[in-house]
């Protein structure tokens, strides 16, 4: 296929399609290929220039799996493991407060927006939970034509929970190739360690682009709209 024509392919991709699905599903075909290739299954031998277009369209369908799989997981595990729970839900809590509060955004600005949002609205301050406080600030930002920064943080964090979910696959069939293929556990032992260590730090690297998105917005929110009400 001509240079021209993969470059249009590409072209019709966002910025999402492309960091969240597009790169998690070739790096997940890369390792699919390097797991593949000391047992002789040379599955991409015989691919072409012709056939390039059906390998993008299977990493993205990939990316598209692992997007779904980590999305599931999110709900059932991860937020669990990391935050206990949603944590635009629950970000004041004790266990996470520590994320969210530091000297670039204290619990009195938060406490300020709190108050901005009892004077200006007619919800009550037990109304008012961290949830619906976070999407009021996003929504507020929004209308307001305010750039967010955050918005970044969500395509990185999707990309590294997909990149997590690769790893971790991997690895574990690393292991059970280990079972079927004993005179190869030197070569593969190593792959499944550097894989799982690999998925462990992509988890990580997902909960640090999420805390930052939150923490981004609930500080432009009071940079914006309840600075200078307090001062």
């Amino acid at each position: 296929m001509p240079k021209q024509t993969i470059n249009e392919v590409i072209g019709k991709f966002n910025i999402f399609d492309i960091f969240s699905m597009l790169i998690p599903g070739c790096i997940t075909t890369c390792l699919i290929y390097i797991s593949l290739y000391p047992l002789k299954l040379d599955l991409f031998a015989n691919i072409d220039a012709d056939e390039y277009i059906l390998a993008i369209v299977f990493s993205y369908v990939l990316g598209l799996i692992l997007q779904e799989v980590g999305h599931i997981l999110d709900g059932k595990l991860v937020c669990r493991f990391l935050y206990g729970g949603d944590i635009r839900s629950n970000y004041t809590l004790p266990n996470n407060k520590q994320l969210i509060f530091d000297e670039s955004f204290s619990k009195s600005y938060f406490c300020a927006i709190k108050r901005y949002f009892i004077k200006n609205t007619n919800l009550s301050c037990k109304q008012l939970n961290d949830r619906m406080i976070f999407q009021l600030c996003s929504n507020t930002l929004e209308m307001a034509g305010v750039k967010q920064v955050a918005d970044k943080f969500i395509v990185l964090s999707e990309m590294s929970r997909a990149l997590a979910i690769s790893f971790f696959g991997i690895g574990i069939v690393d292991l059970f190739i280990i079972m079927f293929y004993n005179e190869l556990w030197k070569l593969y032992v190593p792959m499944a360690c550097v894989c799982l260590f690999l998925s462990y730090i992509f988890i990580k690297r997902k909960k640090r682009y999420e805390v930052y998105r939150l923490k981004n917005i609930l500080r432009t929110f009071y940079i914006k709209f309840c600075a200078k009400i307090e001062i």
